[in-house]
């Protein structure tokens, strides 16, 4: 169940949202067009994708490419999750980097869907520093909102050992060929529905069944 949700609007889009769950709690969500950041705190999920059956640590982050997930809070705890989202939109990010980037993400070599940050020192004050808008939303704005987008993506750009900023936003969006029966042979064990196993695989329900 989510408890209480805020989010950060930039250009009447979400940009930044904390999500506070109270367990048990499943959620499929779909990232059609964005990469997305995600840290955890708390009773933290279990986190299912074409590719990965991971359980998240707590304080730990992970960057989202494009595609389809599953994130799963079982009732293992009393406490509830905290949840900080960074959608990390093309639009805005071309508009951001528009010197940088190319009208269109160039398709790269496809690389994991998933990739857990390294908790440390810098991403730890990052957090802390959003924590405290999210308490003072008044003193918000679209050019403050602005420089903690960039932050973040020189944060991970270190984190990810890319070259450039360049080079981590065009890995976030490339065609990703999902094989079927690898995700039915991962998540075999998990109590999924069709529908979250099509969701995974990229298919209407019609046809994966």
């Amino acid at each position: 169940m989510i408890q209480s949700r805020q989010i950060l609007k930039y250009q009447n889009k979400n940009l930044i949202e904390k999500v506070v769950i109270q367990p048990p709690f499943r959620y499929n969500p779909v990232f059609q067009d964005s990469g997305c950041f995600l840290y955890a705190k708390g009773n933290t999920p279990k986190l299912l994708s074409s590719e990965v059956n991971i359980k998240l640590k707590d304080k730990e982050a992970v960057l989202l490419k494009c595609g389809a997930y599953v994130t799963d809070w079982l009732q293992t705890a009393n406490s509830p999750t905290e949840i900080i989202v960074v959608h990390l939109l093309p639009d805005i990010l071309k508009q951001l980097y528009s010197n940088e980037l190319p009208k269109v993400f160039k398709q790269r070599k496809a690389t994991k869907q998933v990739k857990v940050i390294v908790p440390d020192d810098m991403m730890k004050r990052f957090i802390e520093s959003l924590e405290f808008y999210f308490h003072n939303p008044q003193i918000v704005n679209e050019d403050l909102l602005e420089l903690k987008l960039k932050e973040l993506i020189l944060l991970l750009v270190q984190s990810r050992n890319a070259a450039s900023v360049l080079e981590l936003i065009e890995d976030l969006y490339y065609s990703q060929n999902v094989n079927f029966k690898n995700v039915i042979e991962l998540h075999k064990y998990e109590n999924l529905s069709i529908s979250e196993l099509a969701s995974l695989c990229g298919l209407s329900l019609s046809s994966f069944k």
